[in-house]
């Protein structure tokens, strides 16, 4: 039998139990959220950061001076709207995030959009090696691409001072949209969905939820298992973490079993095949009972639970999902 595994604090069981293993959406009011939030915290402003590093980058790339960008800030570019739809197209490799797709469309015009606004014609860059002979008369007019370790080099520290001061410049107000968007996008397709990996991802992603969940204390580190062929068609490739599993079922309590504490070592351990991981102590989730311990993580925390990826898959109705509770209470 093939079996998906979800490894979580040990304070979400209780939860889990009585509600069954459902996306965010699907769970009571005061349930543990999934570590969107943890993740968001955790990042700081490094998607703000990164923004604009691409954005400045792209203006580098056509010789545009810094002093340039700095003083004319843009205040009347318009900043774009987001109509999020957590849909997601395409399955494995060619799994494709339809908002942050989009988003990624909005990112390359702010650039064109500015690059107008500075009141320049675009250069043709040529990001190819090399050219031949024989196209150089066709090519002339291209001026090679400057390479991205010159740019940090140059800009860097600037820019690094540019996010610190320059709060009302246009580049620095799409970041922040930009980052917002980001994480909204992350947070309605953690909504909706659950996440799993096969056994062979998840003896190699132990080791890194296990510090996430267990907060350093093994014992508060919980795995649940749960049968591959309950889910049926209704589950799909994670475009946030390629080797993880997603979908919009809620799972019953009654086809859930569990076991804590498992070392990181054995887990990962090549040598102990699944014959090792179902000889350990699996029990029924409609029997957990939960200690002092269990009960004072779930309550002194509303992010313990770790999502391998941000996903959806938009072609799995929930209403349709096998085994799925209709109406949580």
């Amino acid at each position: 039998m093939e079996y998906l595994y979800h490894v979580t604090n040990k304070g979400n069981l209780a939860s889990i139990k009585e509600h069954g293993f459902a996306p965010l959406s699907r769970r009571p009011t005061g349930t543990i959220p999934g570590a969107t939030e943890q993740d968001k915290r955790e990042a700081g402003n490094r998607v703000l950061e990164e923004c604009c590093s691409s954005f400045f980058f792209y203006l580098y790339q056509h010789d545009i001076t810094f002093s340039r960008i700095t003083a004319l800030p843009g205040n009347e570019i318009p900043l774009p709207t987001m109509a999020f739809t957590g849909e997601v197209t395409g399955s494995g490799a060619n799994v494709n995030n339809v908002d942050k797709a989009k988003l990624a469309s909005l990112e390359r015009e702010a650039h064109t959009n500015y690059f107008a606004y500075l009141g320049t014609k675009p250069i043709t860059v040529d990001t190819s090696s090399s050219s031949s002979s024989s196209s150089s008369s066709s090519s002339s007019s291209k001026k090679p691409a400057k390479k991205l370790a010159d740019f940090k080099a140059t800009w860097q520290s600037d820019i690094d001072n540019f996010i610190a001061t320059d709060t009302n410049h246009f580049i620095l107000k799409f970041a922040r949209f930009y980052q917002a968007s980001h994480y909204q996008a992350e947070e309605m397709v953690t909504r909706e969905h659950i996440y799993l990996f096969s056994e062979k991802h998840y003896k190699i992603n132990y080791g890194t939820y296990a510090k996430k969940t267990g907060r350093g204390n093994i014992t508060q580190v919980a795995t649940l298992r749960i049968l591959r062929e309950l889910f049926g068609t209704k589950i799909g490739d994670d475009p946030g973490q390629g080797n993880a599993l997603i979908s919009r079922l809620t799972i019953l309590t009654a086809d859930i079993s569990f076991v804590c504490g498992l070392l990181e070592s054995d887990v990962v351990n090549s040598r102990l095949g699944s014959e090792w991981l179902d000889s350990q102590a699996w029990q029924p989730l409609s029997t957990f009972q939960p200690d002092d311990s269990s009960s004072s993580s779930s309550s002194s925390s509303t992010t313990t639970a770790i999502v391998p990826g941000t996903a959806t898959l938009s072609v799995i109705p929930p209403e349709e999902g096998k085994r799925e509770e209709k109406d949580p209470k």
